[in-house]
């Protein structure tokens, strides 16, 4: 396997910490309500196991709405092409010297399952993950996309043939 590419992928952190924050709201609010409902009901008031199954209620739509692909907003600015001896962020071609120059963190690819106990299930994004290029005394570090497994897979081998490690 003589290259690997992809994208960078440039997150817009506003938007996607709102749409996270809107996901999550009904889930801790079911919480609150459930966890205030088990006060009432040790205080005797009579009204506390309807706040009991209305928190509950709450809480459960709270874990649906978090359920599914975890939240991320914004665009794919340049291409990323690795090759054994260089790589190509854009037109911008960066010789590699030492292979310890680039680090990289795979976090997951888009649609992997993400083992967790809030929601009933979630799944990455597959934009998480990291690279880290040192060219001279400067460094630089982005964001970039695997879009399947068979996508990580092919940068697994890329790396394990080329010498460089994740």
């Amino acid at each position: 396997m003589d290259e690997f590419s992809t994208y960078i992928f440039k997150e817009n952190e506003v938007k996607t910490n709102n749409l996270r924050v809107n996901r999550e709201r009904p889930y801790y609010i079911g919480i609150l309500i459930f966890l205030a409902s088990v006060v009432l009901y040790l205080l005797d008031f009579e009204f506390a196991i309807h706040f009991l199954v209305i928190g509950y209620i709450i809480l459960v739509i709270g874990q649906i709405t978090m359920s599914g692909r975890l939240p991320s907003i914004g665009h794919r600015p340049l291409t990323v092409k690795l090759t054994k001896d260089s790589i190509f962020i854009g037109k911008e071609r960066l010789e590699i010297k030492n292979k310890n120059d680039i680090e990289i963190k795979v976090v997951g690819y888009r649609g992997q399952g993400i083992n967790q106990r809030t929601a009933f299930y979630q799944a990455h994004n597959g934009n998480d993950n990291q690279m880290k290029v040192r060219y001279g005394d400067k460094v630089t570090e982005f964001k970039f996309v695997l879009e399947t497994e068979t996508h990580k897979n092919k940068l697994i081998k890329f790396c394990k043939e080329n010498g460089f490690e994740l």
